[in-house]
């Protein structure tokens, strides 16, 4: 008897299993994690198949042995299977990337009741906002009534806290690679009814009876650094298909909920209504489900920024400064959130506009500690006294940044603790009573510029709302009065599901999802190789084929030390199967190219 096994190896795309020799005596089961001999070390895989029959390979290799006496559900391999086929992977790579780096000596436990005496009723003394405290009330309920249940969040801080609310540890990434062993695997076994994971442990989702997914707006569920690039929304949603049940809580709806056109956005679908076709490729678009979007409710205090008002600290109109006084004066927390680093934002002239760039990644340059720092590739370089290009010495066009407001602050005696996006979205409670000053709203979602960016700032607007609600916090904004004028419609679920609908019309005239099905290219090399790339597509689509391909488009802002990248786009209808797209570019397959069906930015 013999073992087709998938080592948890990078391999190329076509390179998926290998054989092995079961001994005698051994008893070995489809899905089990295996220690197998590879090349001159050893490898641990899983057990993709049996077979009676003799193998056409003279002297297989045997297996090992075990590896930790795991085994994991055949729902597992189909969605295994499934990932590897809609990132263009070998399923050796997609293992590789959900199992990480294993211990050398794996822990072996018995299989052991569910023990449910932790999951009491939360007694946590931190504040958490409104719709995190309703997750950890709902996940309590379903610990309690014996469910196995896995919660999916965004943010390592966020997946700490709700953990400790449930009296038990998180799966995350800044784990030591046997502390996340002991984790999954302990689910794994039925050790533990509960995991709290970011991203590293939506692989586990059909291993659970029931999947809470937090935040399912939030792109930071998307795997976008390496190969294979995945979304782990896509594999919770995926898991319906095997009968798992999937909560979704969150404050704002996806926009593929907003309309009939959803594509991978599953029902509760049971397997055995699926082909096996279907259950391999989960990607037939389901019943359109309502939004249900929650009204939010702040102490919201609108500042329309004006020229005339700019107060002395940087970032900062007069009328926010008064409310800040006040609550220094009341003993209220106060908080800044400005999203602009260093001392001030990227370095302009003020007679001519010339703005200081990266000399090795082409990003502009932020002032910080009296030099220039590009905070891409983190080069630091000279700051000039004068401008290069028509010799001005007034180079102070561009706005304070968070170390000029904190020094401003320091100056006239006001305390309050300035964040950035990043810092603010780590912060674990927010004191009762604070004041929170957010001081540029069209700043707030990020600098990145593609049709995604009004939707990401809906989501953190309403998110920040919704904590400073829960906390009865005071929320500044200072904005343009006409954002200021969209972001009241987006406290009501109405208002926002409004501008969603107007966000996806725009989509729909871009040919981008969820209107749309999109594969993002990146291709390695300079232009003339990206166009013979793409013009390799072309070459092979009908005349009157769904696809429409359009690039390169040049990566601009790159490290020094990576090659020329380039950006290919292939879109077609909602409701084209992958299979379809892996036709086109299988010219491609055997190269060093990556695709992204699930891509964060369309452009980058």
């Amino acid at each position: 008897m013999f073992a087709t096994i998938i080592p948890a190896l990078r391999t190329p795309r076509h390179v998926n299993a290998f054989d092995y020799a079961v001994p005698n005596g051994m008893d070995v089961c489809v899905g089990d994690l295996v220690k197998i001999p590879f090349r001159k070390g050893t490898a641990v895989g899983i057990v993709y198949a049996l077979n009676n029959a003799e193998s056409e390979i003279k002297n297989l290799k045997e297996i090992q042995g075990s590896y930790g006496g795991l085994r994991l559900d055949a729902d597992t391999l189909s969605l295994l299977a499934s990932l590897a086929a809609r990132s263009f992977s070998s399923r050796a790579s997609v293992l590789h990337a959900w199992l990480g780096n294993l211990p050398k000596r794996e822990q072996r436990t018995g299989r052991e009741t569910r023990n449910t005496e932790h999951a009491n009723t939360p007694t946590a003394s931190f504040l958490l906002p409104g719709h995190v405290q309703a997750l950890i009330d709902r996940a309590t309920e379903l610990i309690l009534s014996k469910r196995k249940l896995l919660i999916l969040t965004p943010w390592a801080s966020r997946a700490d806290r709700i953990a400790e609310a449930l009296r038990t540890e998180a799966l995350t990434s800044d784990k030591a690679a046997g502390k996340r062993y002991k984790l999954w695997s302990s689910f794994v076994r039925d050790e533990s009814p509960v995991l709290v994971a970011t991203r590293l442990g939506a692989w586990l989702a059909t291993e659970a009876d029931t999947i809470i997914l937090d935040e399912p707006e939030n792109d930071d569920h998307k795997q976008d650094e390496l190969s294979p690039r995945y979304d782990a929304r896509w594999i919770a949603e995926a898991a319906q298909c095997y009968g798992r049940s999937v909560i979704k809580m969150g404050l704002t709806p996806l926009l593929n909920t907003l309309t009939s056109l959803q594509v991978n956005d599953f029902t509760s679908l049971q397997v055995n209504e699926l082909t096996s076709e279907q259950a391999l490729q989960p990607d037939n678009p389901p019943i359109r489900q309502s939004a249900n979007t929650p009204d939010i409710s702040p102490t919201f205090l609108p500042i329309d920024i004006h020229r005339s008002d700019w107060s002395p600290i940087a970032g900062m109109q007069n009328r926010s400064v008064l409310h800040l006084e006040q609550a220094n004066r009341d003993g209220r927390p106060a908080f800044i959130i400005h999203p602009i680093h260093g001392d001030r934002a990227r370095l302009r002239c003020k007679d001519c506009s010339w703005q200081a760039a990266c000399s090795r990644c082409g990003s502009g340059l932020t002032v910080k500690g009296g030099k220039l720092m590009c905070l891409r590739c983190r080069n630091e370089e000279a700051m000039g006294l004068a401008c290069p290009v028509c010799g001005g010495t007034d180079l102070s066009r561009s706005r304070g940044g968070r170390d000029r407001l904190e020094a401003d602050l320091k100056e006239r005696n006001l305390e309050a603790r300035v964040c950035s996006i990043g810092e603010w979205n780590a912060l674990n409670d927010l004191p009762e009573q604070s004041l929170v000053i957010l001081t540029d709203l069209s700043l707030f979602s990020g600098g990145v510029e593609d049709l995604r960016k009004k939707e990401r700032l809906i989501v953190a607007f309403r998110r920040l709302a919704d904590a400073c609600a829960s906390a009865h916090a005071e929320l500044v904004i200072q904005s343009d009065p006409e954002l200021l004028t969209e972001a009241k419609r987006w406290l009501s679920g109405r208002g926002c599901e409004d501008a969603l609908r107007a966000e996806l019309k725009e989509r729909e005239l871009f040919r981008l999802p969820p209107a749309y099905r999109l594969l993002k290219l990146i291709i390695r090399g300079n232009e003339g190789h990206a166009n013979r790339q793409l013009g390799l597509l072309k070459d092979r689509m009908a005349p009157n084929a769904p696809f429409l391909i359009t690039g390169p488009f040049p990566v601009l802002h790159r490290p020094s030390h990576r090659t020329p990248r380039w950006i290919g786009h292939i879109s077609a209808p909602y409701g084209t199967k992958t299979e379809k797209f892996e036709r086109l570019i299988e010219p491609l397959l055997a190269s060093d190219t990556l695709f992204d069906l699930d891509p964060i930015a369309f452009f980058e």
